[in-house]
């Protein structure tokens, strides 16, 4: 695609996702229908924008078209730059005074800048020990991971990013498609501070790695990897400078296998491995700097050792838990920016009988001129079982409903335990392109009742270290139903939407049902997160809120973002609004 047209493609999109976030968070509008075509007006003084809504959602995910602006009662069409001075001003009374409005408008015009470049043709990279590798195009997981070149659908600045130049950006982002080396070092063993769910450590699986790559370890030295952002960030501040002059420290640059970004960027994957990898990097990506707290680095071993203590997977068959079994640091090297944090995730697409697809890859708005990955799943459904689309879509939704989010619900009502599980961190297994189970993947994404705290600390010394990962009852309902239902499953609803594959109201009568089934199966627990979720207001993110004020959620005590209450489309299906 050439630049031109990459930057207007990359500005729509920009747009559908600033303006559905200021419909959602700030001014609902005014609607009106005239000759067949529905259209939403936003008022501010004497200046007015129409916004032609292309498709309504009842999740709040609307596409929009023309968009035109009238000042000085002359009326003229709305440039990019148009409707994000008319946001600012919206949201900023006195924009000029606030501390954060130039940040904000800084960020929402450096994430269309990042999508225009992911969408412009890439020239082909050589691969190589230093070098980067094109990804196959035929492994389902990757292709999934690399999917969202638009990000956030309810972000006003979802790709932007700090710390990262362009040119790095076409290598360690998802959707550039590339793999690259990763920059390894040797360290003190005696500097090293490692976690582990189970009797083998960090030191010793990169020690076999350190084998398959023809390194020898000297007596005392552990192999350490590193994400070449993070390696750069450490050299260029000189904090490992006296490290290396004195031995405890050797660099020995990037080599090794391919590693492949995931849709997070800072966890990696490279094909054929038994684990994943998760690094700080020096980044800051939407709202927050991507960088390993110390808490994190025993979050995943605390909640792998809960999970073999209480048997937790064995509950559900189609429900998975991916372990972040394991972790290491180095003493003395950390900072505000990260230092040698580094989380060891089981790859599940290793154990795995079917292909795993991360839900934000299905529902991603595709590049111009394809079909969306769950639209080209489904007709790949409907070609093999010799039936219609809709037949198909009906189908793979009732299988995603049974084998997914229902499994999810029941979990939490017997154990006590939730997830974020929003659209990144949720895998869909596919056997013939319909959903035969769900993964859950993150260490950070766990919400246990501080009422398990005592049985917890019983189980596993290490949840002593993890008392930010037990909440109240009360809120747990709140981030569950807004990551579980908000976020992931009426992305899904709105994506079946807009492909025209299944209109919203079948599909919000299905999710009804669905509950309805899972609360006779449910305890009183489940049963309160069900009603929670049936109510006439949902919770949701305030993502826009949020990155207008400039917060960095994950720095947060108890990483507390900004919740609101929107009319919830699941209390009376079928009803479509403008503003969710």
């Amino acid at each position: 695609m050439d630049a031109l047209l990459a930057r207007r493609v990359a500005e729509t999109h920009s747009l559908q996702a600033v303006l559905n976030g200021v419909l959602r968070e700030f001014d609902t509008g005014s609607t009106i229908t005239r000759h067949g075509r529905h259209f939403c007006f936003l008022a501010l003084g004497s200046d007015v924008l129409e916004i032609e809504v292309t498709y309504r959602s009842a999740t709040g995910w609307h596409r929009f078209g023309q968009i035109r602006l009238c000042r000085d009662d002359v009326w003229r069409a709305a440039a990019f730059d148009d409707v994000l001075d008319f946001v600012i001003r919206l949201i900023y009374p006195e924009p000029a005074s606030h501390l954060h409005c130039a940040a904000l408008l800084d960020r929402m015009r450096s994430s269309c800048a990042g999508i225009a470049q992911a969408l412009s043709e890439r020239a082909p990279r050589s691969s190589g020990p230093a070098g980067s590798s094109a990804a196959d195009p035929d492994d389902p997981f990757l292709a999934a991971e690399q999917a969202a070149v638009f990000g956030h659908f309810m972000h006003p600045a979802p790709k932007s990013r700090a710390g990262m130049t362009s040119a790095e950006a076409e290598i360690y982002m998802p959707e550039f498609g590339r793999g690259f080396a990763l920059h390894y070092f040797l360290a003190r063993l005696d500097a090293v501070r490692e976690w582990s769910a189970t009797d083998r450590l960090p030191s010793h699986l990169f020690s076999a790695l350190a084998d398959d790559m023809g390194i020898q370890l000297p007596d005392g030295y552990a192999l350490l990897p590193a994400h070449p952002l993070q390696a750069r960030y450490i050299r260029a501040t000189g904090a490992a400078d006296a490290w290396i002059a004195d031995g405890r420290l050797v660099d020995l640059g990037r080599r090794g296998p391919a590693f492949f970004a995931t849709s997070s960027v800072r966890s990696v994957y490279a094909p054929g491995l038994s684990y994943m990898l998760k690094f700080s990097i020096p980044v800051q990506l939407t709202n927050s700097w991507r960088v390993t707290r110390p808490h994190e680095l025993v979050e995943g071993p605390m909640m792998a050792a809960l999970a073999s203590a209480w048997d937790l997977r064995a509950a559900e068959p189609n429900f998975h838990l991916v372990d972040d079994w394991a972790s290491l640091a180095v003493r003395g090297l950390e900072s505000d920016r990260g230092g040698f944090e580094t989380i060891i995730r089981a790859n599940p697409c290793q154990d795995s009988p079917s292909p795993l697809v991360q839900v934000a890859g299905l529902t991603a708005d595709p590049r111009p001129g394809r079909p969306s990955l769950l639209a080209r799943v489904i007709a790949d459904t409907a070609a093999s079982g010799a039936i219609g689309l809709p037949a198909a879509a009906r189908l793979w939704f009732r299988c995603y409903l049974d084998h997914v989010v229902r499994p999810l619900i029941r979990f939490y009502s017997r154990f006590g335990i939730a997830f974020e599980a929003h659209q990144q961190n949720m895998l869909i297994a596919l056997h013939n392109g319909l959903p035969v189970a769900g993964y859950f993947r993150d260490s950070q994404g766990y919400y246990i009742e501080e009422s398990l705290c005592a049985a917890a600390s019983q189980a596993t010394a290490l949840a002593a270290s993890c008392r930010n990962l037990f909440y109240p009852a009360d809120e747990i309902r709140t981030r569950f139903g807004y990551y579980l239902m908000a976020n992931q499953v009426f992305g899904i609803v709105a994506r079946l939407g807009v492909d025209g594959l299944l209109p919203e109201r079948d599909t919000l009568a299905m999710i009804r049902d669905a509950l309805q089934r899972t609360h006779d199966e449910c305890g009183a627990r489940g049963r309160a997160f069900i009603a929670t979720l049936l109510a006439d207001e949902i919770a949701v993110k305030a993502n826009f809120q949020t990155r207008s004020d400039d917060l960095d959620e994950l720095m947060v005590a108890g990483e507390r973002a900004i919740y609101l209450r929107i009319p919830n489309p699941l209390a009376s299906a079928g009803a479509l609004h403008v503003a969710a």
